[in-house]
């Protein structure tokens, strides 16, 4: 936000200094993103909507003891008469920025002594300035003109409903009469073009104003092109459309909240107006417009129509309750001084009960022990009040705090002791050149996970990363909706897609194919009563379950994905092949096999035995056998093991054959035995028996045959 400091000056006494400004609010906590000239662009976080606006910068400024002026009350003292008009003549003049000061100060001091007539009438008499000129330049000078202002009652004969009260909970409406679209003051003009608004006319300019005076946007509507003669606080009807003031046409959803008239909506709740009620040359009487709208909904809304504004911006973030009044009073007593308006008499307030105010217990010794440094009671109780806060009872042990409304960050104890901090000076906090060390072992699931990446990488495979989200058009998958409420993308439930696509960039690229894998969560729609569902999503959406997997997309086919899942699991030191716990999708492309993370983690054993490196020469026998198509590799390897005895020291598969010969349904695998023991040589007569008890085994156990 871009706060100049010529108009800041108007509430707090900030100087001529803006680098000096700047490092006062960055010392606060306040980011100052630029400083050009005497203008700050200053970077508000989102918690901190009460930043929004010139007098909330100004209460900031305040806490570090510069000195605070009173804010511009909505009714102010009388312009003052001819006597003291003739003795600050010059400095009106001045205000007024006329091109000769001099003689036209000699001229009118002139016609005032012989005429009398106030200095207003003499200045638009000589064709100097205008009647809102001249009303502008004496506020300016002596203070504001007297508005009358009345609390309840019909808006000009204009009554508002609001239906949805959980949407605005409040909303006040007045009616001014009589104003004129000009230009806006001069000196209003320069303030908001400074502040990066560009000025409109005279009534345009004055919600503008006041929305960067007090934080709390307004609106006004051309009385004469509401129709019905009311204004209804509604969603949206389904099939709705506006045009707002930006000129293009909206579709609005029954979640959106309008401002409507008898027949149509004439605003987007919050983000915009629309054309069809907008301030024009031929406006004469204006509703204004002063509201507290949600600010949930009205994101949502801004979000989903990409339709930003100043407006949203602030009630995305949130209004204070009690500035709806003021801003509301405010603006009706400056459309009166600068666009000549006449209030009509009364206002609507529809406001359901005002929200509750928000207590919170500060304990004083809580502040030392979370800060590492006392700060006196009497002390803490006067940041507090500076911040705005109401202490309804304190001692030197514990205060009872009321937050302000518009500090809506402020919700709990350790919110007063960061605030206590930042006011105190960050500075102040004690340092401790100490720093603790201490030995922290890796979580179990880090290690897994670093094994997993040790083996697969010394095999070859290179680890990837892909994106959660697949095409919209995949079937079964969770749906994701954009802003506009339409399904543009799915929650992956596999690895294998998003593996075999890097597989094709790469191929695409000339690369040589290499094996790739990643470990990554997939996810699947569940029940909602599941205890995997997450409890904080919305009614219409689909609660889902996520797993952890290891995905292994092998470009050599299948006894490659399989000797690569086969080796994370032994180097896990996990026996055989458990089920399900490795799945394989053997769809179009490159085979995938996906090993459940979750159970890897949970049954690895990464402590292992170590035994000395045989010198002794190994034995190798080959076999093929013929199976039926059900039975799996694993099967055969566990049968294979339990009959090898300790000199069987490994056991690999390296060919699957199918063809006529071996016959319908029927498959052959082809593996080799390593044989090898730690103190001698093999011999034939040693190995020859257990080869042919494990070939008896796989016929009798498996239904294995020869080919």
């Amino acid at each position: 936000m871009k706060v100049p400091l010529k108009w800041l000056n108007e509430y707090v006494e900030a100087g001529n200094d803006a680098a000096a400004v700047a490092r006062e609010l960055v010392g606060l906590g306040i980011g100052v993103e630029s400083v050009t000239g005497d203008v700050l662009d200053l970077e508000i976080t989102a918690n901190r909507a009460d930043l929004l606006s010139m007098r909330g910068v100004a209460r900031e400024l305040a806490l570090l003891g510069r000195a605070r002026k009173p804010d511009p009350p909505p009714a102010a003292k009388p312009v003052p008469g001819v006597p003291q008009q003739r003795k600050l003549l010059g400095k009106i003049l001045e205000e007024m920025r006329v091109a000769d000061p001099a003689q036209i100060e000699a001229a009118a001091r002139r016609q005032m002594k012989e005429s009398g007539k106030k200095l207003g009438e003499i200045l638009i008499e000589l064709g100097i300035a205008t009647s809102a000129q001249v009303t502008e330049a004496l506020a300016r000078q002596f203070g504001s003109a007297q508005v009358d202002l009345a609390e309840l009652g019909a808006p000009g004969g204009v009554p508002i409903d609001v239906k949805d009260a959980a949407f605005c909970p409040r909303y006040i409406g007045r009616v001014i009469r009589g104003v004129s679209t000009g230009p806006s003051p001069a000196w209003m003009r320069e303030r908001l073009e400074a502040a990066g608004i560009r000025p409109v006319n005279a009534v345009a300019d004055v919600t503008n104003y006041v929305m960067f005076e007090s934080g709390q946007p307004l609106h006004a509507f051309d009385l004469a092109k509401l129709r019905g003669s009311r204004i209804v606080v509604r969603r949206a009807a389904s099939g709705e459309k506006i045009v707002a003031i930006d000129g293009r046409e909206y579709a609005l959803l029954p979640t959106d909240g309008v401002i409507a008239d008898g027949e149509r909506p004439v605003a987007v709740a919050g983000v915009m107006g629309g054309r069809d009620s907008e301030i024009g040359g031929g406006t004469r009487d204006v509703l204004l417009e002063s509201a507290f709208f949600d600010p949930a909904s009205v994101r949502r809304t801004s979000r989903r129509l990409r339709l930003a504004s100043e407006s949203s911006y602030r009630f995305e973030r949130g209004v204070d309750w009690e500035t709806v009044e003021w801003a509301s009073r405010r603006a009706t007593h400056l459309l009166a001084e600068v666009a000549g308006g006449k209030p009509a008499p009364g206002a609507v307030d529809a406001a359901k009960a005002s929200p509750e105010p928000r207590r919170i217990l500060l304990r004083v010794d809580r502040v030392g022990r979370v800060l590492g440094m006392r700060i006196p009671a009497e002390r803490l109780r006067a940041i507090l009040e500076a911040l705005g806060c109401r202490i309804e009872r304190a001692d030197e042990r514990e205060m009872a705090v009321v937050a302000p409304g518009a500090r809506r960050d402020l919700k709990i104890e350790v919110d007063l002791i960061e605030e206590a901090a930042r006011i105190e000076g960050y500075d102040k906090i004690p340092m401790n050149l100490d720093i603790p060390v201490r030995v922290v072992r890796p979580h179990p699931i880090d290690s897994v996970g670093a094994e997993i990446r040790e083996t697969l990488a010394g095999s070859g495979a290179f680890e990837v990363l892909t994106s959660s989200f697949d095409e919209a058009n995949a079937a079964g998958l969770l749906p994701i909706r954009n802003p506009e409420g339409h399904v543009d993308r799915t929650l992956r439930a596999s690895l294998a897609p998003s593996l075999r696509a890097v597989l094709r960039t790469n191929e695409g690229a000339k690369e040589p194919l290499r094996p790739v894998f990643e470990i990554a969560k997939v996810y699947r729609a569940c029940d909602p009563k599941s205890p995997h569902s997450d409890p904080d999503l919305g009614a219409d959406a689909a609660p889902f379950d996520e797993r952890m997997v290891v995905g292994i997309a092998a470009p050599g086919g299948f006894p490659e994905a399989r000797a690569l899942a086969e080796r994370v699991l032994r180097r896990l030191g996990i026996e055989g092949e458990p089920k399900g716990v490795v799945a394989y999708d053997l769809g179009p492309g490159a085979p995938v096999a996906e090993l459940d993370f979750s159970f890897l983690a949970a049954k690895a054993s990464l402590v292992r035995k170590a035994r000395p490196h045989s010198t002794y020469p190994a034995v190798v026998r080959d076999l093929s056998l013929i199976f039926e198509e059900r039975v799996r590799w694993g099967d055969v390897e566990a049968c294979v093991r339990a009959e090898g005895g300790p000199l069987l020291a490994a056991v690999g598969l390296f060919d699957i054959f199918r063809d006529a010969k071996v016959g319908a349904g029927r498959k052959s695998f082809a593996f080799s035995l390593r044989f090898l023991a730690p103190d001698r040589t093999l011999s034939g007569t040693e190995i020859d028996p257990i080869v042919e008890r494990i070939r008896a085994a796989l016929k009798a156990k498996l239904g294995g045959s020869e080919r």
